[in-house]
């Protein structure tokens, strides 16, 4: 999620995506237990809410692939939580490249993710992808500056103002075991 939320606020530097808005591809190929159970309900609640409620830019689509019981486990607990529209746009294609085809054109993937009689264009590599990327839009100095003063800046909350009778906004009831 660190890695995930200065990715998003550069990308929504641009107009076209805060007006065309994200489809979002996630892989969960070699992820461990450990990291899905990690994500486990709250944080993934808490991602969505991110999502949903504070990013200026319209959500396209969602593709989950090669996702494993625990994520979608926990995935079906949290789409509870999800507005109706943001549900229906969620798409878990489990280990089927074949269902991932039909809702994103292959010539905006990877080459990693084409099958390989594909001949048409592709985004490039996964590497070339993230290298461009991180050259030409994270680390432009422009950002790097917006992307400071954003997370260590004179942007945030004054704990101070937050007033001192503030309760907190859920009930929590005390469960009486046998």
């Amino acid at each position: 999620m660190r890695v995930c939320l200065p990715v998003f606020d550069t990308m929504l530097r641009d107009e076209n995506i805060q007006v065309n808005g994200f489809v979002f591809f996630m892989d969960f190929t070699d992820t461990n237990i450990k990291l899905q159970s990690w994500m486990g309900l709250e944080n993934s609640r808490k991602q969505m809410d991110l999502i949903q409620k504070a990013y200026p830019a319209k959500i396209k689509q969602i593709n989950y692939f090669n996702t494993g019981p625990v994520f979608e486990a926990v995935f079906s607990m949290v789409r509870q939580f999800l507005s109706e529209k943001i549900s229906s746009r969620i798409m878990i294609h489990g280990q089927s490249m074949v269902s991932v085809y039909e809702q994103i054109d292959m010539s905006v993937l990877p080459d990693e993710y084409l099958p390989d009689d594909y001949k048409g264009p592709s985004a490039g590599s996964v590497k070339d992808i993230v290298e461009n990327f991180i050259q030409n839009e994270l680390l432009e100095p422009k950002n790097l500056v917006f992307l400071r003063d954003l997370y260590n800046g004179p942007y945030g909350v004054d704990m101070l103002k937050k007033p001192k009778d503030d309760e907190p906004q859920d009930s929590f009831r005390k469960l009486n075991q046998d």
